[in-house]
Parts: structure tokens; sequence; C-alpha cells
């Protein structure tokens, strides 16, 4: 399932804009809502336990492993992601750390096997845009 659908399912009241980044763990999406005038923005990264269907015909083939079996072997995964959850929602009061505004843990729901994670967070600027609109110096790096 595409995850600006999951994202809109979990979340319907969100609009999903574009994707700002991906790496080997999820995607990133600009997603904003507005009330009586008043927008909110944020951005919600989606990961996927596990990554792929292909993933889970790979381990299932190597071990021999049944659906039950299956599950009990990437479930951890989605512990170790909730206990990050976590983590970021306590460190969140940190003004230099990235506070969660929101969490979800979902099967999937087309049925196939796996969980999708979604946290939605404040929007930030990218290092490049910020450094391109403020002038750094040593010392604010430092």
């Amino acid at each position: 399932m595409e995850y600006k659908n999951i994202i809109q399912k979990v979340w319907g009241d969100w609009n999903v804009g574009e994707k700002l980044g991906e790496g080997s763990f999820g995607q990133v999406y600009f997603v904003q809502k507005e009330r009586l005038g008043v927008i909110q923005k944020a951005a919600v990264k989606v990961v996927r336990i596990p990554a792929s269907d292909a993933e889970v015909e790979e381990i299932k083939a190597a071990y021999g492993l049944a659906e039950e079996q299956l599950k009990e072997f990437f479930y951890p995964e989605v512990l170790k992601y909730k206990e990050e959850i976590q983590l970021m929602q306590t460190l969140g009061e940190n003004a230099n750390i990235v506070q969660v505004q929101d969490f979800e843990i979902i099967e999937d729901p087309s049925g196939s096997l796996g969980w999708y994670i979604l946290i939605r967070m404040e929007l930030l600027e990218s290092l490049d845009v910020f450094i391109k609109r403020v002038e750094v110096s040593v010392g604010d790096i430092m």
C-alpha cells in the first residue's frame, strides 16, 4: 500500500503533500490541516515492518517459517520503534530534539503480514535551507 494512502487512512483530516525525504527505514511526507483558518503543518515519517512483501518471502524461504512464526520474527522490530518513539517523546521536551506530536502503529490494512509505524512530528527545515537563510558562524556550530 502506498505510504500516502496509509497516512490518509490514519489521519484523514490531514492533507498529505510532497515526499520530503526517504531513507532505508522509511519515508517522510509533508502534511497539513486547516481548522477555521488556522493552518497546522507537520512531517510524517512512515516505516513499514517488514520493509516489503519480498522481505517476508525471503525470510520465509530461508527459515521455513509459518505465518505466525513470521509475525514473531518481525514483531521485535515494531517494539524497537515503539521504544524509539517513547524516547523521542521524553527527549522532545528539549528544544534541540524534534517533537513528536502523535504516532500510530497499525497492522497492514491490506491483510499482508506487517505493520506501519507513523510518527507525526514538528516540521523543520533542512540544514541546507537553514544555512542559506541564516548566516551560521563557527561559534554557532560549536
